[in-house]
């Protein structure tokens, strides 16, 4: 909703986002293929879909659309191969154990660019926000469901990530907030000044 209202996607890395949906892919297909109650893996799903709708405006909003076609193209095939019987338990807990090396590559370059520029652009506070919630509650229905060690380690992990990206939009909300003040009350001035010359 952040980037419908401002038409942007300023702040979006394009390939955070890529790779926060092979984590999100991965880790939904090894729920589905180790048959886990849903609570256990079903947040994968819906992060899954919302992810996939940011990656489209992302793209459309960028003009990056060879690039987005490729993508959709690529996430076509990689999901009609993770619903197929080819993939065997062993392969779905190889995927699994991907998921943190992914999120870190997906997370860090985004950490790093915020704090670089000291903003965040459009990144969402209520979404990073209940995507830190979620994952510390996935960490007690991985714990009671039986996702074992590899799901609650990538849960903490997501947990302290996402953590990150909050700690970072309220540190740097103050700046935006005053740069815009700065702005607005510069506008007056502007036309007093120019009031008195003419």
């Amino acid at each position: 909703m952040a980037v419908v209202r401002s038409g942007s996607a300023t702040g979006l890395s394009p390939l955070a986002a890529e790779l926060e949906e092979t984590a999100l892919a991965c880790a939904a297909a090894y729920g589905l293929s180790a048959a886990l109650p849903f609570s256990a893996f079903g947040e994968s799903l819906f992060l899954l879909a919302q992810n996939t709708v940011l990656l489209a405006m992302i793209y459309w909003l960028t003009g990056a659309r060879v690039r987005g076609a490729a993508a959709f193209a690529a996430l076509a095939a990689a999901a009609r191969f993770l619903l197929s019987p080819a993939l065997t338990p062993l392969l779905a807990r190889r995927l699994l154990d991907g998921v943190g090396a992914i999120m870190l590559a997906a997370r860090l370059p985004q950490i790093g660019a915020n704090a670089r520029a000291r903003s965040t652009g459009q990144l969402s506070l209520v979404t990073y926000a209940a995507n830190t919630a979620g994952s510390l509650a996935r960490v007690l229905t991985s714990v009671t469901q039986g996702g074992g060690g590899t799901m609650v380690r990538n849960y903490v992990l997501s947990a302290v990530l996402n953590g990150v990206v909050v700690a970072q939009i309220l540190a740097f909300r103050p700046a935006q907030g005053k740069k815009k003040g700065k702005g607005a009350a510069a506008t007056p001035a502007r036309r007093s000044a120019r009031a008195k010359a003419a």
